[in-house]
């Protein structure tokens, strides 16, 4: 069975506790890594060599609205003028000046919009997307998506466990 690597994001902001970051590391069954809200964070992420067990890389990050998970399925080659938590930034501009206008991740192909989660081609233009396309640029064959999950304040803990546990396995179902 391949091993399935969850990603998160520290606090930054309003998101004290950031959903991101507690969910990265209580899932059972899956590899947690947690990652600063930092483009240099996410730049050194990428430049890992992940071992050929990791059949899957599901990042997670938090969405300031919405009512279910938004399974990104693409990642687009901007970053937006939000600074990061040390307040660096990296655009507004393009994130590879001669990548691709957008990058298509592989994790999501053939799924449907559920009561738990909704398929959307939009990732937005902070760090999020940021780490996406880097990743799906550095590791085009690596199996990867990106989840934006609820704040707190709209879905509470317990809820929050139910839905990506319930998304982590499909993931392995699909594996």
């Amino acid at each position: 069975m391949k091993d399935i690597l969850v990603t998160g994001f520290g606090p930054f902001g309003k998101f004290r506790d950031n959903p991101s970051d507690v969910l990265a590391t209580l899932m059972p069954g899956v590899e947690g890594v947690v990652l600063s809200v930092t483009f240099g964070a996410g730049d050194r992420f990428t430049r890992n060599r992940f071992p050929r067990s990791i059949g899957a890389i599901v990042m997670l990050g938090v969405a300031e609205r919405g009512r279910k998970l938004r399974l990104e399925r693409r990642a687009r080659n901007w970053v937006g003028g939000s600074p990061d938590v040390f307040e660096v930034t990296r655009g507004p501009g393009p994130i590879s000046h001669r990548g691709q206008e957008y990058l298509e991740g592989t994790l999501f192909d053939g799924w449907e919009d559920t009561d738990l989660w909704a398929l959307s081609d939009d990732a937005g233009s902070c760090l999020c997307n940021y780490l996406y396309y880097r990743v799906l640029e550095r590791h085009p064959s690596a199996r990867c998506g990106f989840v934006h999950l609820l704040p707190f304040s709209s879905r509470p803990l317990q809820q929050q466990l139910e839905w990506p546990k319930a998304l982590i396995d499909e993931v392995r179902a699909r594996l």
